[in-house]
């Protein structure tokens, strides 16, 4: 468990910065409206890598709580 912290930890430092970037302005739409964030490139790529990283984190964990209480 300790080795899947530290991965963990080290793909967070690594990616973190990405989630940061900043652009220039683009399109005429609300910049705050959900929609921007969805339909513009700049945003929906991390957005994706978001959700597909919080659905292996949690994959990751439910596997481990199944593997822990199989052993008991």
């Amino acid at each position: 468990m300790k080795t899947i912290a530290k991965t963990i930890v080290i793909l967070s430092a690594v990616f973190a910065p990405v989630l940061v970037w900043a652009h220039a302005g683009h399109g005429h739409d609300n910049p705050l409206s959900p929609g921007h964030y969805v339909t513009n490139p700049e945003h929906s790529v991390q957005l994706l890598l978001i959700v597909v990283a919080s659905i292996a984190f949690a994959w990751l964990i439910n596997r481990s709580i199944r593997k822990l209480t199989e052993e008991k």
